[in-house]
């Protein structure tokens, strides 16, 4: 099975945030999947996948009626998926790829191609300030090079918190 070439890069530029092309229904392969672990008790169970074409990668997140393929099983770290349909979303200044349909087509067991991240920051939704800021400063962490994360901007408010993953699916 091949993955479909460039499908990451189209999804991310869709322009207004969901997929009016019907005939795109682009093959992609699920190289992680990740449970987010809610802050409340009482909010629903996601599952976060990084998606790859085999060239690039980038953020996706199963829509919640559709938890039930990773909790049986079915979509696991590398199997491969057609997408049918799908929303993009900027979540925390960054795109994000919200699978809402898609046939699950097979599993190689292995990670396809030498997939690289996708920039998917949206630079548009960036505030003109943290722009022209980090460029004026060489956007470093402090003198080392790469963006400051200014603790107002911080969705964790200024704490950092480890996300732990866990093993959801055998291959076998």
């Amino acid at each position: 099975m091949s993955l479909m070439p460039n499908s990451v890069r189209q999804m991310i530029s869709v322009q207004d945030g969901s997929n009016q092309n019907p005939s795109f229904s682009p093959i992609v392969q699920v190289l992680r999947v990740i449970p987010v672990i809610p802050s409340n008790t009482t909010a629903t169970k996601r599952y976060r996948a990084i998606l790859s074409d085999g060239t690039h990668h980038c953020q996706g997140m199963l829509a919640t009626q559709n938890n039930h393929y990773v909790e049986s099983g079915q979509i696991c770290d590398n199997v491969i998926l057609q997408i049918n349909d799908f929303l993009k979303n900027i979540v925390q200044n960054k795109t994000l790829i919200i699978l809402l349909g898609f046939r699950i087509l097979s599993n190689p067991g292995h990670k396809i191609g030498n997939p690289i991240a996708i920039d998917s920051t949206p630079s548009s939704s960036l505030p003109s300030v943290a722009r022209s800021t980090a460029a004026a400063e060489g956007g470093g962490y402090g003198t080392a090079g790469g963006p400051k994360v200014e603790p107002s901007w911080n969705p964790y408010g200024g704490r950092w918190s480890t996300v732990k993953t866990l093993q959801l699916c055998t291959t076998g």
